[in-house]
């Protein structure tokens, strides 16, 4: 979410929106993406209207969905960690008239034509997602190979392709390599190697802190326009500026 955040701070203070509204599972990965935006956007000067932490397990949203339309919020951060989450969030939304200026879900809206399709086409335009480097045309390692690979696998268009699936060949991308450095398949040698080295994949280059974290990877932001997920912040990689606000939802 480090890329919301800084688009957000870039904007000019008559222009910037007001007041945020937080939901999340207690899922880490959800949750570590959501927690730490709010003491950062709180000393930009946004408000936090609504902070809310739920159990990974509830299955009905409704209720906290009832929650951010009651906030009135300028900004809505849902931790979502499934296409079905986002998809009530804003299914319900729609229904009840609440257009937030800026919409982003930690998953779901990642997830291509699935997402569309769940939604509706119109439905998904100017939702964001804060997702790794990667879309359809990015000049990044063996990408040429795999949008063509999977379109003869799969069907459909390049705008088709989950983030789930670059994230899945982009690990095999980087196992190959450390295999290939050591020339083995023993444990401890492949540890070593990925620890040690710097790998390239379909996201971009990869090198491991000591936590197993990517401390190359650049935090970029994403948001349909048109039926295509684009990069649309930092500016120097986008593809269009930000629709800002969120186009209304379609009738």
């Amino acid at each position: 979410m480090a890329s919301l955040v800084h688009y957000i701070l870039s904007l000019p203070s008559d222009m910037r929106p007001k007041t945020v509204a937080y939901v999340t599972s207690d899922d880490g990965f959800t949750s570590a993406q959501v927690l730490p935006v709010i003491p950062e956007l709180e000393q930009g000067g946004l408000k936090t209207v609504l902070n809310k932490i739920y159990p990974a397990e509830n299955t009905d949203l409704n209720p906290i969905a009832a929650s951010v339309v009651a906030s009135h919020a300028d900004v809505a951060i849902l931790g979502t960690s499934a296409l079905s989450e986002c998809t009530a969030y804003l299914k319900y939304f729609k229904a009840q008239h609440y257009n937030p200026k800026v919409l982003i879900a930690t998953s779901g809206p990642d997830q291509g034509s699935a997402f569309t399709q769940a939604v509706g086409v119109k439905n998904a335009e100017g939702v964001l997602v804060a997702n790794g480097g990667w879309w359809p045309t990015i000049k990044t390692y063996q990408n040429d190979l795999f949008v063509p690979a999977f379109i003869k696998k799969f069907g459909g268009s390049p705008a088709d392709i989950g983030s789930d699936s670059v994230q899945a060949f982009s690990v095999g991308q980087v196992l190959q390599q450390a295999i290939d450095q050591t020339k083995s398949l023993d444990n401890a040698k492949i540890i070593d190697a990925l620890h040690s080295g710097t790998f390239q994949s379909l996201q971009g280059p990869v090198k491991f802190s000591a936590e197993g974290q990517n401390d190359l990877a650049v935090p970029y932001l994403f948001q349909w326009q048109k039926d295509n997920l684009i990069p649309v912040y930092p500016q120097a990689q986008a593809q269009a500026n930000v629709e800002f606000p969120k186009p209304t939802w379609a009738s």
